[in-house]
């Protein structure tokens, strides 16, 4: 009992003394800093209306990013075909299908079923344009006909 009592007085002693020498050692820095703080000057409020526009440049910047054609996961894009329909009616699709190929025979047309779904798209074309030419034909049969990106 004796030595841990001992021992507590020791370490009390210590911490007392450390303290101590930390308070004279902070006591020699008295220097003020305020001659490095940075000064703040106010500034007179103008009746002039700015040169740019903060809102109107970034809304004209969103606007042209929205143009531009977009790379969907960072895939290239290997080519395109409008997409006809998709529904759930097989009939219907068997039907569109025929049409298809009576107009077009030519074209290659992809007949896909998944997940209950009915799938038709026509063509396969490199560039866009070309697709296009394809998609405004078929638009007044089909206006719910778009262009798919094939990957």
């Amino acid at each position: 009992m004796k030595i841990t009592h001992t021992i507590g007085l020791v370490l009390i002693g210590m911490l007392i003394f450390n303290t101590a020498l930390r308070a004279q050692h902070t006591a020699r820095f008295q220097e003020s800093l305020a001659k490095y703080r940075m000064k703040y000057v106010p500034v007179e409020a103008t009746s002039q209306k700015p040169k740019y526009s903060v809102s109107q440049d970034l809304d004209r910047v969103l606007d042209t990013l929205m143009q531009r054609p977009r790379v969907i996961h960072c895939f290239v894009v290997q080519g395109y075909s409008v997409g006809i329909h998709r529904g759930k009616d097989k009939a219907e699709a068997f039907n569109i299908r025929k049409q298809l190929h009576q107009r077009f025979p030519k074209l290659p047309i992809s007949f896909v079923y998944h997940n209950t779904w009915y799938r038709l798209r026509i063509g396969y074309f490199k560039r866009e344009a070309d697709c296009k030419k394809l998609l405004a034909q078929l638009k007044p049969d089909f206006p719910k006909a778009y262009i798919w990106p094939l990957f």
